[in-house]
């Protein structure tokens, strides 16, 4: 009943103990295969060890390294020489980004108990360190430019998903974008001036900029629905939105002028992740069976099997 890669559980059940659910192995999370897509829609799988289910991959600033998540744990994977490396075991971990430079991966993980940034040598040549610790989950959206600063996504009770800015010199947390909308998934212009984000403060997703040192201004990107933004290029936004992966033109001066969005590549793609020239992406597609649940289990008087197990165990 569980989806493998991230724990989730699809069921439903009703009041007089009627139990339905999907077989583990038929959610949609679970086929989330890899493939490198450049603009003309040319497709190549993914070389060696790489070519396998996985989730949120993210490239390294060179375009030689894809880290992502497996089986709740990171792992970093060379292009040219196809091979693996576990970077994260024992605890959950999740939501990779690399650091400006390319010699550390930052992500998120249950380490200490809640969800926090903890940050390791891609290599895997030391033992990782927490960055900060918060009892409201923490997790890493991308690294500035000159490395001096990282831009985190907070979920709270009370205002749903917030931008926050972690320094990396001072240790200092300061919110960034932090309104009772959801806003995360940030992302620096290469310049480090600039900051594109999602937010469904109009009642559905869509892609914003703002300045990085918070000063005024903000510029809508997406104009139909848009999520995940990347910004590998500085005259180029892209994002993910209904049915592929759209890329919107953008100038920036004392201000940001944004262009009409365009379609790059007909989906649909759970996740996407932008080489650094801007020209090819390592996009999850669904393959197979698992394109739709074909199974759904039903499991009548489930109250009582549940009381006859505690029974069993001497809980009742």
């Amino acid at each position: 009943m569980a989806d493998n890669g991230a724990g989730a559980a699809e069921y439903a059940f009703s009041d007089d103990g009627l139990l339905a659910y999907l077989p583990a192995g038929v959610a949609r999370d679970e086929a989330r295969w890899p493939s490198i897509v450049d603009r003309s829609g040319s497709r190549q799988a993914l070389p060696g060890q790489a070519n396998q289910r996985m989730g949120d991959p993210v490239v390294s600033p060179e375009g030689k390294r894809i880290a992502a998540t497996i089986d709740n744990e990171i792992w970093v994977f060379d292009l040219a020489r196809g091979t693996a490396t576990r970077l994260s075991s024992g605890a959950r971990a999740f939501d990779a980004t690399w650091s400006h430079d390319g010699l550390r991966i930052v992500y998120s993980s249950e380490r200490a108990g809640p969800w926090n940034p903890y940050w390791r040598a891609a290599d895997g040549s030391d033992q990782g360190e927490i960055l900060h610790a918060s009892e409201d989950p923490l997790q890493p959206d991308d690294s500035s430019p000159d490395g001096r600063r990282l831009l985190l996504q907070q979920n709270t009770e009370a205002t749903d998903g917030d931008v926050l800015v972690l320094s990396l010199e001072t240790g200092e947390l300061e919110p960034f974008v932090q309104t009772t909308a959801a806003e995360g998934h940030a992302v620096f212009s290469p310049d480090g001036h600039w900051v594109a984000y999602d937010s469904d403060e109009s009642g559905r997703s869509e892609v914003y900029v703002r300045r990085s040192d918070g000063g005024p201004g903000r510029w809508q990107i997406s104009t139909d629905g848009g999520q995940r933004p990347q910004w590998k290029t500085p005259d180029e936004i892209t994002y993910l939105s209904k049915g592929g992966i759209f890329g919107v033109r953008v100038s920036t001066g004392t201000d940001l002028s944004p262009g009409v969005p365009e379609r790059l590549l007909e989906g649909p793609f759970h996740r996407y992740a932008a080489f650094p020239d801007g020209e090819r992406f390592v996009v999850l597609e669904t393959r197979g069976e698992a394109a739709a649940p074909n199974e759904l289990r039903i499991v009548v008087s489930w109250f009582e099997e549940v009381r006859e197990l505690l029974a069993a165990e001497g809980e009742l």
